[in-house]
């Protein structure tokens, strides 16, 4: 997210993988909503070709092309507030254990 930020010259304030200041928050959740609906076998499929020198001659001898599925994904919530005021004032209850059960419990 940071490179395409930087390709459509919007700019920011990070700290490793986390962005502590967006200049313009609409123009980056524009990006996201179009990263999320990408055509992604499209993609990958582009990258297996470069690095799969056979893959033409595979999918002319009638075997198709690869597969793609999601073993596993991590969808992240963030959550950007104002100042560091309105963050101060959830804190406490921010830091407390979840009321809800845990799923791995039994």
């Amino acid at each position: 997210m940071a490179r395409r930020l930087l390709e459509k010259g919007l700019t920011g304030e990070r700290y490793d993988n986390t962005f502590l200041h967006l200049q313009d928050a609409a123009a980056v959740q524009t990006l996201c909503d179009a990263f999320a609906h990408r055509e992604w076998a499209r993609v990958l499929n582009a990258f297996a070709r470069r690095v799969n020198p056979k893959l033409a001659l595979i999918e002319q001898a009638g075997f198709g092309g690869y597969y793609w599925t999601i073993y596993q994904a991590e969808i992240a919530t963030d959550v950007m507030f104002q100042d560091r005021n309105q963050l101060l004032r959830i804190w406490p209850q921010l830091r407390q254990r979840p009321c809800w059960p845990s799923p791995l419990r039994t």
